[in-house]
């Protein structure tokens, strides 16, 4: 086995391969993903990664590609090329193909903005839609040929359903026949050889002229096809195989046709199964919510929260690491105790950079990564039994073919390397097996439990100390891969945790703490210290985290509320002013009209009109600007009694609750020597300080004099009936108002029949006024000339 084949066995290479493929919609899909190829050139790299993007963005936004109607047809076309037909199963698979890479086809350009990349994949998807339809509109869902495939075919089977019908009249005409009945085993027909027979008795054999066809186990029965329905069976034959004839013609016909394109649609096979393949790529990146990662040529690696890809889809919680090779250092060493993390660690970096190779998404929060032309892994137990070599031998095999074949573009792991023989030996080998690559320039990522190799990182810079970490609380490994300082073994307290006795623990204790020196004692000190230093790290940054967190949310509600401040008062200052603008208007009409009328009735129905005007107004801008800035504190209605004191907030008036609310909303005061119901709603809570600084007029910020329109649901009709002219007139001018405010049209005026006084007047006022598009008199199911229909402008 070669040193890549090796590598890739180790770092479990074909679970990534194998996952990806169940992710693949169609069997080629599949297929593809199991050819998974490493690219070498940068560029296809970027491309290929940028593709899964483009596959990502697209099922993020649920875009979903529908490729489960592409089929393997490969060896169809080989047949329909050597001169073979294809049958019904076939040429559907064929036409589905077709109609898959249309649909793609158009599905893509649609969405083109967000697919660059896969458009100018798609653009050699061939499309026939003629071919297409020819096939599938002539088939059933089961795969069987419709009558409408051609018109001998449905000549044929309208035949032979005729045939049918004339056979089984007949055969139940014997069937019912006392002089035939009574040879019969049992009252039936059947099918025997493709052909219709009756049951009949042995003994009664002479008496059914015929052939027999079949008998039954016992003997006791012969199936028999009587001499009256020979002809009719034979004509229904003769007929089936006119149909299967047509049938292979038509098969034949269409084959040819296929054959025609045969070349195009094998092509278009090709291109949908890379499609297949790469939305297969997408989906995996969501899977494993994996990253697009950023390709350097400075060939060094960093990951940021960096997962084991395989462990991520068997176990729920994976811990994440930070992790780098390559910028300020070529060698990672990393210490630690057994079962911490150490080979994982080696793993995920390796999968990363192979996932990056093959154009995939990596499992991190940020990924920034040299796609070495080659990855080595010396992982595992290489024991080789048929070469007799010792599990030492088979590392050393292997490392030595990785010195040999590596080069400054690898990437070089190693699982505890020099383990297996004599600790002194095996950790001046692992020193200069780790000092060679380093002199190389060769990225190399290595564990280890020699102490000796921790202090290469304190002599060279091109070495680097890392480890996983140990809970000395809990007596278990965090996973959790701490940069820049070396890692314990923790031997002793992992032996103790899984049942060693106290008696060899104390013992091994002793031995260990009498032959360990000052440099052992130095690096259990730093990483005491180390692991003191990353809890609290691990706080200050969370703290850091939440601070941040309540800073961008305070910035963000701060930025928020004075858009809507702004926002608001720009939508009150427009509606005020349109408010007063169109009061202003009303106003001069009025004045107009008293001067031009010089009635005192008008000049009275204008002024209280004009009175409306400013009170709606006052209430409607008082009710507005508390709503903006409430002046009044809100009423607590379950901490109030009977008697307390309340506040009337459009009145600006102190006084005595004298009941709770009812259904309707109202509640009973007194204010001064009045008794009355108010809302609710107008009602805040007494507070005598701002008793005192309130005012007793309201002053509107628009000057003294504001008017306003109340805008309030209304009816689409007026009764007028029984009004004399000057009171109708006055309310029909008061709800022209408000139907145009509320940009109500048509409306339906009631002055009746009566004497035509009203009704003239009326529809003079009607032609007269700036609000009215037309008039019309009511149909008779509206009311007849009793009702003015007007439509407002």
């Amino acid at each position: 086995m070669n040193t890549q084949k090796r590598t890739l066995r180790a770092l479990e290479w074909d679970n990534i391969v194998k996952k990806l493929s169940l992710l693949a919609m169609s069997e080629p899909g599949k297929e593809r993903a199991l050819e998974l190829e490493l690219l070498t050139d940068f560029s296809d790299i970027k491309n290929a990664i940028m593709q899964t993007s483009e596959a990502k963005s697209l099922l993020d936004r649920e875009l979903l590609p529908d490729f489960s109607e592409f089929f393997k047809i490969k060896e169809a076309l080989n047949l329909i090329r050597a001169g073979y037909s294809l049958n019904s199963e076939e040429l559907l698979k064929v036409a589905k193909n077709l109609r898959t890479s249309r649909r793609i086809k158009s599905f893509l350009a649609k969405y083109k903005d967000l697919s660059i990349l896969l458009n100018q994949i798609a653009i050699d998807l061939y499309e026939n839609r003629e071919l297409e339809d020819s096939i599938i509109n002539i088939f059933d869902d089961n795969g069987n040929m419709l009558d409408n495939a051609s018109h001998e075919l449905k000549s044929l089977r309208m035949s032979i359903r005729d045939q049918l019908a004339n056979l089984k009249a007949r055969l139940n005409s014997l069937l019912n026949a006392p002089g035939f009945s009574k040879y019969l085993q049992e009252p039936v027909f059947t099918i025997r050889d493709e052909r219709y027979v009756f049951p009949i008795k042995i003994e009664y054999k002479s008496n059914v002229p015929g052939i027999v066809h079949d008998s039954s186990s016992s003997g006791a029965t012969l199936y028999i096809e009587p001499t009256a329905i020979i002809p009719l069976n034979n004509a229904i034959r003769e007929t089936e195989i006119k149909i299967e004839t047509e049938i292979k013609r038509i098969l034949a016909e269409l084959s040819a046709k296929i054959n025609e394109f045969s070349k195009e649609i094998d092509e278009t096979s090709v291109v949908l199964a890379e499609l297949d393949f790469i939305f297969a790529k997408a989906r995996y990146s969501i899977l494993l919510k994996a990253v697009e990662p950023d390709l350097n040529r400075d060939k060094f690696v960093v990951l940021k929260g960096a997962k084991h890809p395989i462990l991520l889809t068997l176990i729920d919680k994976v811990v994440p690491n930070d992790v780098e090779i390559g910028k300020n250092f070529n060698s990672l060493i990393i210490t630690g105790s057994n079962t911490g993390g150490k080979t994982v660690v080696l793993k995920t970096i390796g999968l990363c950079v192979l996932m990056t190779r093959a154009g995939l998404h990596v499992p991190a929060y940020s990924a920034n990564i040299y796609p070495y032309s080659k990855v080595f892994a010396d992982i595992g137990d290489e024991q080789s039994l048929v070469q007799n070599l010792s599990t030492f031998s088979g590392h050393m095999t292997n490392i030595i073919g990785i010195i040999n074949e590596a080069n400054e573009n690898s990437l070089v792991l190693m699982d505890e390397v020099g383990a297996g023989t004599d600790p002194s030996e095996g950790s001046a080998l692992a020193r200069a097996i780790l000092e060679e690559l380093s002199a190389k320039n060769i990225n190399t990522i290595a564990t280890t439990h020699y102490g000796e190799l921790k202090t290469m990182a304190y002599k060279s810079k091109k070495f680097y100390n890392a480890s996983v970490e140990f809970d000395l609380e809990t007596l278990s490994p965090t996973y959790k891969l701490l940069m820049g300082i070396p890692g314990r073994s923790n031997a002793l307290t992992i032996a103790k945790n899984l049942g060693m006795t106290d008696r060899v623990i104390n013992l091994a204790s002793e031995i260990y703490n009498s032959e360990k020196g000052e440099a052992d004692e130095l690096l259990e000190e730093i990483q005491n210290t180390q692991q003191e230093l990353s809890k609290n790290a691990e706080k200050i940054e969370t703290t850091k985290n939440e601070l941040e967190k309540l800073e961008t949310e305070y910035t963000e509600n701060i930025d928020k509320l004075r858009l809507e401040k702004k926002s608001t008062i720009n939508v009150y200052k427009k509606k005020f002013d349109n408010q007063v603008n169109n009061a202003k208007s009303e106003i001069k009409e009025l004045l107009e009209e008293v001067r031009r009328t010089k009635s005192e009735k008008i000049a009275r129905r204008a002024i209280n009109r004009i009175n409306e005007l400013e009170a709606g107004f006052r209430k409607g801008t008082a009710e507005e600007v508390e709503a903006l800035e409430p002046k009044y504190d809100a009423l607590d209605w379950n901490n109030i009694k009977i008697g307390d004191k309340i506040y009337i907030k459009d009145l600006e008036q102190e006084a005595e609750l004298l009941s709770m609310p009812d259904k309707s909303g109202l509640v009973q005061i007194q204010l001064g020597l009045l008794k009355t119901s108010v809302k609710k709603n107008r009602i805040a809570k007494f507070d005598p300080n701002k008793m005192k600084s309130s005012s007793k007029v309201y002053k509107s910020p628009y000057g003294k004099k504001n008017y306003s329109f109340s805008r309030e649901v209304i009816s689409n009709k007026l009764d007028l009936r029984g009004m004399n002219t000057d009171d109708a007139l006055y309310k029909l001018d008061k709800y022209l108002d408000d139907a145009n405010l509320a940009n109500l049209t048509p409306v339906y005026i009631i002055h009746g029949h009566g004497t035509g006084v009203l009704r003239r007047n009326v529809r003079e006022y009607l032609t007269r006024s700036p609000y009215v598009r037309e008039i019309r008199a009511g149909e008779n199911s509206e009311g007849g000339d009793g009702i003015t229909v007007v439509d407002l402008v």
